[in-house]
């Protein structure tokens, strides 16, 4: 018997039940912020007003084309600028949001705030948005690689919480991700490598087609930016498409055994205690060598394909290990917040082959600290 059944002087009750609707675009286009697309899905007319939160490093190269666009079409605006790395994505920086947000006087319903930066921004973006008068709507322009093919393409979004990853956070989706490639060319060869771990990441789990094409083209398209050319195109459209296929039936997570989260088991905690600089990326691939060398020591995948894959995040230039990942708790910790975050499971995602990937429970610490100290004496 139930505690609502057991429930005394009981003289009403109601279950209510509601199917909500999720639904965003992903938009890939050019020259972006010379086209109405920024005011997607309103036309021009419908509002005269936006307002546009911009990373600073976006706005020192992009700010002028962007205000000129605006003011030949006579459209009132305000571009905030912040500056935005990992240290200050923390719920400070939600707050001076929303200050900004009332200083605008936003209206609810017909002025989407565009979003224009990184997957830090956009991240922070779509908190400051889903919490505002409950929800107001949102537009993400991503500018980095990482942003285009992984972290703006969902509906998550978060902030750091001291020494925690993305503790605080929501499941909001923008009205729409709209990828231009143009940013792209004005990135450093580090923030291209950072994003092309993403996609190594997408390949290993389900589509060895892209762990190929990038393996055979790492050097092109490094040194290219991602410039559209054939090569580039298909790498690009299998990673979106794959990340969206993956993300689309599962958007809130109601499913934890996900297979993106490969290289997302041991890295919140590189990413967050590195002595030095990490971007999420970085820590990504060395989480992926910890997770193959374990999956390697388990017979789960051949040596010569574990062999296969730290070979190509090392061509790269990614990190296959941290000073982090030398620390005492760094086996405990991590698995201890992996069975938290993923509710009572480990769920670890190793990889079996090129392209497959199995969920393990049992994930000794043992292994973990083996799989580092192969890894610090790589070769």
């Amino acid at each position: 018997m139930n505690n609502l059944a057991q429930a005394k002087n009981l003289t009403f009750s109601r279950h209510v039940c509601s199917t909500e609707k999720l639904e965003y675009s992903v938009i890939e286009t050019e020259k972006v912020l010379n086209s109405s697309l920024i005011f997607y899905p309103s036309t021009l007319d419908s509002s005269e007003r936006r307002l546009f939160i911009i990373d600073k490093n976006v706005s020192d190269i992009y700010q002028d084309i962007l205000k000129n666009f605006l003011n030949n079409n006579k459209i009132e605006h305000h571009i905030h600028v912040i500056e935005i790395n990992e240290g200050l994505k923390q719920w400070e920086t939600i707050e001076n949001l929303i200050d900004v947000f009332i200083k605008f006087n936003i209206t609810r319903r017909s002025e989407p705030v565009i979003a224009l930066g990184g997957g830090i921004l956009t991240d922070i973006v779509g908190l400051a948005c889903s919490l505002y008068r409950r929800g107001i709507p949102y537009i993400r322009i991503p500018t980095t690689l990482m942003g285009m093919i992984d972290a703006a393409i969902g509906i998550k979004t978060g902030v750091n919480f001291k020494k925690n990853k993305n503790r605080i956070g929501s499941y909001y989706p923008a009205q729409a991700i709209i990828i231009d490639r143009e940013f792209l060319k004005t990135l450093d060869l580090r923030q291209i490598k950072n994003g092309i771990a993403e996609i190594i990441k997408l390949a290993i789990v389900k589509d060895p087609i892209l762990f190929d094409l990038v393996d055979n083209n790492h050097s092109m398209l490094i040194e290219t930016s991602f410039e559209k050319n054939k090569i580039s195109d298909e790498v690009f459209s299998r990673s979106i498409h794959g990340m969206i296929d993956e993300l689309e039936d599962n958007l809130k997570e109601e499913n934890l055994e996900r297979i993106v989260d490969f290289g997302h088991s041991f890295s919140p905690f590189i990413e967050m205690n590195s002595p030095c600089s990490i971007y999420h990326g970085e820590a990504v691939a060395i989480d992926i060598c910890i997770s193959t060398i374990i999956a390697e020591k388990r017979n789960l995948i051949s040596k010569e394909k574990s062999k296969k894959i730290i070979n190509l995040i090392q061509k790269i230039g990614l990190p296959i290990f941290n000073i982090s990942c030398d620390r005492g708790d760094f086996p405990i910790s991590t698995l201890t917040d992996c069975i938290k975050h993923r509710n009572g499971f480990q769920r670890i995602p190793l990889p079996i082959s090129i392209g497959e990937v199995k969920f393990f429970n049992d994930i000794k610490e043992v292994e973990v600290e083996a799989a580092c100290n192969i890894l610090k004496n790589y070769k």
